[in-house]
């Protein structure tokens, strides 16, 4: 079953622990502190303690779509600190070859994360298999332009064995945000949330309470029946809002989404067919 991670940017403790009170309070399993812009005076140990939840810290670069500008040594020290300070969870890019310090026994939570901003890349298989240690998670997160675009996403974790690869997996997009949804639904360990509209830490990033209320993400399974809204315009439809609380109301384990695409016979053909159940 997923986890949801509210994702937050670290600015100030007042808002860090104001943003982590509305997650938990709206579902969320973790917190993810973004430390691309704290401010590197400010000690985190106060404000780590003040989240109820158990936190995973990430300091993103510019080429990995964040905003983080000081040296690698430095960003190093930031997540040590960060480590040190009661964060439980880190993540860290494809590209680093640092790794926490021995000796961190909080330590529940490590993540290595790929990031395409351009497209999917086709090799996606041999990235996970890359970055697949034991004990650590892989999030490939990419770029569809259409949401036919992921195909290769849901290709990758129908023939994962998450037992043994943990592998987190979804496309960015404004139409590509459900494949968050569906990633959960096929069994993908986590999935990412923001806290409001505006505190996204990406483009098109559901709230946790439409993850963890509308689309109940946690309870998700390989049982979980699929149906959607399909066609260009899609994403107006409230087939989501309507369908999704009918089904909890019914105990029906199953799950209703956008589906926007110009190529309606490809989405088709890359959804699971024992899964897909009905399309409007």
């Amino acid at each position: 079953m997923a986890k949801i991670i509210a994702s937050v940017f670290a600015r100030s403790r007042e808002q860090v622990t104001q943003q982590a009170s509305k997650a938990a309070m709206w579902g969320a399993d973790w917190v993810e502190r973004r430390l691309d812009v704290w401010p590197a005076q400010e000690s985190l140990e106060a404000v780590i303690a003040a989240i109820r939840l158990p936190v995973l810290v990430a300091c993103r670069t510019p080429q990995d779509g964040g905003g983080y500008r000081g040296t690698l040594t430095a960003r190093r020290e930031l997540l040590t600190h960060a480590l040190n300070s009661g964060a439980q969870g880190i993540d860290l890019e494809q590209w680093e070859q640092w790794s926490p310090p021995a000796g961190l026994t909080q330590l529940k939570l490590r993540i290595r994360s790929f990031h395409s901003f351009t497209g999917v890349p086709k090799d996606l298989h041999q990235i996970r298999d890359e970055l697949s240690v034991p004990g650590t998670v892989v999030k490939l997160v990419v770029t569809a332009h259409d949401l036919a675009d992921a195909a290769p996403v849901f290709a990758l974790l129908q023939n994962t064995d998450q037992s043994v690869q943990p592998t987190v997996a979804f496309a960015m997009g404004r139409t590509a945000w459900p494949t968050r949804v569906l990633a959960a639904a096929m069994g993908a360990p986590l999935v990412y949330g923001s806290i409001d509209h505006d505190s996204s830490t990406v483009p098109d990033q559901p709230n946790v309470v439409t993850l963890a209320q509308l689309y109940r993400v946690g309870s998700l399974s390989a049982q979980t029946k699929w149906f959607g809204v399909l066609g260009r315009p899609a994403m107006h439809s409230l087939g989501p809002w309507i369908h999704n609380r009918a089904f909890r109301r019914l105990s029906v384990d199953a799950i209703y989404v956008h589906l926007e695409t110009s190529r309606p016979e490809s989405v088709i053909a890359m959804l699971p067919s024992e899964r897909a159940a009905g399309f409007s």
